[in-house]
């Protein structure tokens, strides 16, 4: 019996991501560097360049503190076989 109070994959909640469950080409190394440094506060506009070592470092941070909440929010609301 599937649970209602499932938690979605990560594919599912992939930032841009629109279709569930079909394949889809993974971000570029450069799409993904600028993906973690807008956790850590990269903004992305035309005349900033490329995201520094101090900003990816908070993304990443960032994206640890939301590895840490989505795995503790998955136990809590899995209900047992």
């Amino acid at each position: 019996m599937e649970s209602r109070h499932r938690v979605p994959d990560a594919q599912a909640v992939t930032p841009g991501s629109s279709t569930r469950g079909q394949a889809q080409k993974p971000p570029s190394l450069r799409e993904m560097i600028r993906m973690i440094a807008g956790l850590g506060g990269f903004l992305g506009r035309k005349s900033d360049g490329e995201p520094g070592t101090q900003t990816l470092w908070r993304g990443l941070q960032r994206a640890d503190d939301i590895a840490i909440a989505f795995r503790g929010f998955r136990e809590a609301y899995t209900l047992p076989d």
